[in-house]
């Protein structure tokens, strides 16, 4: 191997090539990108067979708007047109109509039951007599919440965003009014403060979200919590603690969901965030319920815990708004009558569809493995589509530590099944798999190479080394003539391989090329020394390659041929003469350099620093050979030194000097 190179620099760390990678999942973010039907998500990662979400009744209405319960009974509201339902048990033993108006907000209180009733923005209260009538007509469109509140009752109103008091005596007080907001969507008390949840106004929800909360005061309401979602759709305090479902529904794209925890002392953070919309939190007991739809999940929280788990897992069930009665969650179905409960009971059996999981490139399936107990089963399928559709492959049982059957392709789901049954109930505490990218050729995407023009510290930092026109000599600075080349490329694997470098030159009228440097590896950047090469017209050419990590026929590799650049290290030759002409002292030169153009040349009288640049005959240095004349300046009488300096446009110096003798 010739030692050409004078030094290698700029070392980078090792990439990760493309050996077997082994997938772990055994934690619940490493499953919440999926989806399934009757598997629960714990909190410790495991998946096991779902609470039932089962029918209670049907009450044969286009939508349920409201849910509420007063410890033992179920009062829902229904329909564009407005019907009020209790339920009890799976029963619905009483309705009525609400006049000119849809039921969207519900509240149980010792005088009855009041009703926040829209398009009108009015307060009904149905009293224990059977009668309903009208308490308070607002100014705005609709009441989205309605709170008790001792003799009073707090509305949540949009828009105008405010919330209002009215009081039993009639009067009705501005606790707040957002006008930053477009609606109040949620009421919540923690200890003895109300707290409001607003919502962006329809003309805003293109912006940046601003879903905010505010502790309501007798001076008004004081901002807590600005979010970056568009809404505020539901709080539930626990302790000193506020949980708030914040979420962003956009006209176009999947709409996100966050949930949002407020400490008594102001500071917030996410707790959870995924796809979905909210339909609603609930308390049980210790323990926080949360329910999303698109996709539907029941999720629960425990107050002292960063994680929680996913308790249900539904696409039969599309929830609108829940409930909380006698220790049931009841979900209420956006699309239908349909009243739905969490039951304590398990599914009988259940499936589980991991998110996709993306190799980066075609990959080879490796063994798959899982630990668990009960009636598990594996399944496995592959294409090269990111949503998986009909080009992908069908799904393939796969036994426990054996290789996947699924074809080799970019992307891999598996899906999990439970059923009940045997000596033990079923779960999956892990599953792992491994596999291998197909190896893809490394690419140089380009070569540059140049003069070195940097002093000894510009070595430690190659990458700081100028590139050719990032700096030039000023007209006072002699260049100075230079052997050293910067050779620097830009490399890279798609797989993440480390990558060897061969380096070979081909001069000028050579027909092969010759290897000067073979296996530079983990560097991007060398300086060599061109003194000892042939002078003229040369090319590089760089391979690289990936054969440490494939073995033999399977590695690849790619090249780069440079641009022709010249080698030139030696200085131009400067042959002078001496004419008189009256009293004129005249220097003739003959400039000659046998590689490279000329590019400047300058004298100096007896040694001084100080330079005149002289012009070539024909007005341009632009050849290997140019002529040039000068008169000297007057002299004072006795023997001078005309020193003529010549430089190539690779900064080689050439000096001639003549004697000139003034009487």
């Amino acid at each position: 191997m010739k030692r050409w190179l004078l030094f290698i620099v700029c070392m980078v760390a090792a990439a990760q090539a493309v050996e077997p990678v082994t997938v772990h999942h055994g934690r619940l973010p490493d499953y919440i990108g999926g989806e399934g039907e009757g598997v629960a998500l714990q909190a410790d990662g495991r998946l096991t067979l779902a609470a039932r979400l089962v029918p209670v009744i049907d009450l044969a209405a286009e939508r349920i708007w409201s849910m509420t319960s007063d410890g033992k009974r179920l009062v829902v509201g229904t329909g564009d047109e407005g019907t009020v339902h209790v339920v009890e048990g799976d029963r619905s033993v009483d309705h009525f109509d609400v006049p000119q108006g849809a039921p969207i907000a519900l509240g149980v209180g010792s005088s009855g039951l009041y009703i926040g009733a829209g398009p009108r923005g009015r307060l009904l209260r149905r009293g224990p007599d059977g009668s309903t009538e009208e308490l308070v007509v607002t100014q705005s469109q609709y009441i989205w919440d309605v709170a008790i509140d001792g003799n009073g009752v707090l509305l949540g109103c949009g828009a105008d965003a405010q919330v209002l008091r009215w009081s039993r005596d009639g009067t009705v007080d501005t606790l707040l009014n957002a006008t930053n907001d477009g609606h109040v969507r949620v009421l919540a008390r923690r200890g003895q403060q109300w707290l409001a949840g607003t919502a962006v106004s329809e003309g805003n929800q293109d912006s940046e979200g601003r879903g905010r909360v505010y502790e309501l005061g007798q001076n008004g309401g004081r901002l807590l919590l600005e979010t970056t979602y568009e809404e505020v759709s539901a709080m539930a305090s626990m302790g000193d603690a506020v949980f708030i479902a914040a979420m962003t529904v956009p006209s176009t794209g999947t709409p996100t969901v966050a949930l949002l925890r407020l400490n008594a002392d102001g500071a917030s953070y996410p707790v959870w965030h995924g796809t979905g919309i909210w339909a609603g939190l609930v308390r049980d007991g210790d323990d926080l319920l949360a329910v999303t739809r698109e996709p539907t999940r029941v999720l629960r929280w425990a107050a002292d815990r960063q994680t929680g788990a996913v308790l249900a897992r539904s696409d039969s069930v599309v929830p609108g708004t829940i409930a909380f009665t006698d220790g049931t969650l009841i979900l209420a179905d956006a699309h239908s009558g349909r009243l739905w409960k969490l039951d304590r009971r398990r599914a009988d059996e259940g499936h589980f569809d991991s998110a996709v999981h993306d190799a980066g490139s075609v990959a080879t399936w490796g063994r798959l493995s899982w630990k668990g107990k009960g009636n598990v089963e594996i399944l496995t399928r592959s294409g090269n589509s990111v949503e998986p559709d009909e080009t992908w492959s069908v799904w393939s049982a796969v036994q426990k530590d054996e290789t996947i059957r699924s074809p080799s392709a970019r992307y891999l789901q598996y899906r999990i099944r439970l059923e009940a049954g045997g000596d033990s109930t079923p779960s999956v505490d892990r599953i792992v798999f491994s596999l291998r990218q197909a190896n893809l050729p490394p690419r140089i995407e380009d070569v540059v190479t140049f003069p070195y023009r940097g002093g000894p510290g510009a070595l430690q930092n190659p990458d700081q080394i100028p590139l050719p026109g990032q700096h030039r000599n000023n007209g006072n600075e002699l260049p100075q003539r230079k052997s050293l080349r910067v050779l620097r490329w830009k490399a890279d694997d798609p797989n993440g391989d480390p990558l060897l470098i061969d380096i070979y030159l081909r001069g000028d009228g050579q027909s092969h090329w010759k290897l000067l440097e073979e296996g530079v590896e983990r560097v991007k950047t060398v300086v060599w020394d061109t003194e000892v090469m042939p002078e003229g017209i040369t090319q590089l050419r760089l391979v690289a390659r990936d054969t440490e990590s494939n073995p033999g026929d399977t590695a690849l590799e790619d090249s780069y041929i440079t641009a022709p650049f010249t080698i030139d290290n030696t200085p131009p030759v400067v042959q002078l003469r001496l004419r008189q002409q009256g009293d004129d002292t005249m220097i003739e030169a003959q400039i000659i350099d046998g590689i490279s153009a000329l590019r400047g040349a300058r004298f100096s009288l007896d040694y001084d620093d100080e330079t005149t640049r002289l012009a070539a005959a024909d007005g341009l240095f632009d050849t290997p050979q140019e002529q040039l004349r000068f008169t000297l300046p007057p002299l004072p009488p006795g023997e001078h030194v005309v020193s003529v300096q010549a430089w190539d446009e690779l900064e080689n110096v050439g000096v001639g000097q003549i004697l000139v003798e003034i009487p």
